[in-house]
């Protein structure tokens, strides 16, 4: 099953034709690059996929759950951030996950570190005990 689909879409702004007859399917695991002249209509393309803005003709059709991730043209004006880490926004929510199952595994393996020291503190105790044994005899 395809995760996007485009039918025929066209756009107009006033009685400009910014791009008509688009059709395309993004499949899983599809590499796609958006590319073209200055004009050519790529922003306005991804603002209609967003939401945005509205086609005028054709359809969209979207996998139940998919979500966008997109780097505007234009970026805030008051950001201190660089492009690659607002492109690294988008998987913000991905990060902080990983980030609680880090510190979940940590808390996990306290406990176990922990037992390790007592274990390795009474061996050495038995060893250090069983050594004055041996040596009495």
């Amino acid at each position: 099953m395809p995760l996007l689909t485009a039918t025929d879409v066209a756009k107009y702004y006033g009685p400009d034709l910014i791009f008509a007859g688009v059709t395309f399917q993004v499949d899983a695991r599809d590499r796609v690059g958006l590319v073209g002249p200055n004009g050519a209509g790529k922003t306005t393309l991804f603002r209609v996929l967003l939401g945005e803005a509205t086609a005028e003709e054709g359809s969209f059709t979207a996998a139940r759950g998919l979500r966008f991730g997109y780097l505007r043209q234009r970026r805030e004006q008051q950001s201190h951030l660089t492009a690659f880490e607002h492109a690294l926004r988008v998987f913000s929510p991905v990060l902080e996950l990983e980030a609680q199952v880090e510190q979940a595994a940590a808390q996990l393996e306290a406990p176990a570190k922990r037992k390790q020291k007592v274990f390795e503190n009474h061996l050495r105790l038995f060893l250090k005990h069983l050594t004055r044994r041996v040596s009495v005899f």
